[in-house]
C-alpha cells in the first residue's frame, strides 16, 4: 500500500474501519504515519478520532 501511495499522488485519504487493525506494531504504525506525511495523505478511520497532529503521529516514543 505504502509503495502505491507514493506512486500514485491522486490519493488523499485511506480509511481504515479501527486503527488498531492497521498495524499491531508501533515502528510500523510510525512508519505508516510518515508515509502518509509525505505524501500528503490522511488517515480516517469510520470508528474513531485519529490524532495525526505531529507530536501523535511522529512521535519516536513507543
Amino acid at each position: 500500500m505504502l509503495a502505491y501511495l507514493e506512486e500514485d499522488s491522486g490519493i488523499y485519504y485511506v480509511i481504515v474501519d479501527k486503527h488498531d487493525r492497521l498495524t499491531l506494531n508501533p515502528a510500523d504504525d510510525r512508519e505508516i504515519n510518515w508515509s502518509f506525511k509525505d505524501t500528503g495523505v490522511r488517515l480516517m478511520s469510520t470508528s474513531e478520532d485519529i490524532d495525526q497532529t505531529p507530536a501523535a503521529c511522529c512521535s519516536t516514543a513507543s
